[in-house]
């Protein structure tokens, strides 16, 4: 299936193709097609021979986080010089811990020739001003919502008009609702984001502790708890609904719990207060 991009960000990705930056951050929000833009620009850049060239960094199975230890590793894979472009992926930006990212930037203090680095986030603030500085940022222009309409045009209206009022103009989420790819992470917490609006004081507390121990999970969480209350506005206003105050007051308390976590106060606390007031 063709990317689908924003006419801004085909421009941008074309040129990007032609002359790729050494770091680039792409930066979006979850379920906008991040991770599918990055490995198709990667394999442009690659070219048709990309075995031994791209090096992907992803978070250890058994955790949520990109450790220095990966770090080290790929210093050593990039020690072999090389006269073809090479990138090192890392799709999860937001995964790189405080030390791993310390060392990532000492490599794009003084980059290898012909290695660029493309790195996914949902907000900018998610790695080291450093990193930032020496990286090229470029923030993603969704699709519009007739681009949305012509390319998923084959499902039926009724499933595809819910798929675009949840996910907004987020084509990876759109799809993944579209298809039912029930593997997919945001999707994910939106059903979990569901049920916490749905349940009472106690059995939302009853979360906290096991939500609070990772921080990127409860980000997602209250990412899919905004864009629920965001359909939920929409319908009842549509309807003329005596809740639509309700889901207002709701999203208003969810944006300030964003903005409080973004401020590192503790996930806990956030949380705990987020579900009382809800």
């Amino acid at each position: 299936m063709k990317l689908l991009l924003h006419p801004l960000s085909q421009k941008r990705y074309d040129s990007t193709v032609a002359n790729p930056p050494q770091s680039i951050l792409l930066v979006a929000p979850a379920g906008s097609g991040k991770e599918t833009l990055l490995k198709s620009l990667t394999s442009d850049i690659l070219g048709s021979h990309p075995a031994g060239r791209l090096f992907e960094l992803l978070p250890m199975e058994d955790k949520s986080s990109i450790g220095i230890e990966a770090i080290r590793d790929l210093k050593m894979m990039l020690r072999l010089k090389s006269a073809e472009n090479r990138v090192v992926l890392i799709t999860k930006g937001s995964s790189l811990t405080i030390e791993a990212q310390n060392s990532l930037l000492k490599i794009l203090e003084e980059p290898p020739r012909h290695v660029h680095f493309l790195i996914g986030v949902n907000v900018l603030g998610e790695v080291l001003d450093t990193i930032q500085s020496r990286s090229t940022v470029w923030r993603l222009n969704l699709p519009s919502q007739k681009q949305l309409r012509e390319y998923f045009s084959s499902y039926p209206d009724k499933a595809l008009s819910k798929a675009l009022v949840i996910g907004e103009s987020r084509v990876g989420l759109i799809s993944a609702m579209l298809q039912e790819e029930q593997n997919h992470p945001l999707l994910q917490a939106i059903e979990t984001a569901k049920e916490i609006l749905g349940e009472d004081h106690f059995n939302r507390l009853v979360r906290v502790d096991s939500l609070c121990k990772n921080v990127p999970q409860t980000k997602v969480l209250l990412e899919a708890m905004e864009l629920v209350c965001k359909a939920a506005v929409e319908n009842a206003a549509g309807k003329n609904s005596h809740t639509t105050p309700q889901w207002n007051k709701r999203l208003k308390f969810i944006v300030e719990s964003q903005e409080n976590l973004s401020k590192n106060i503790q996930t806990k606390l956030i949380l705990s207060h987020l579900f009382l007031v809800l």
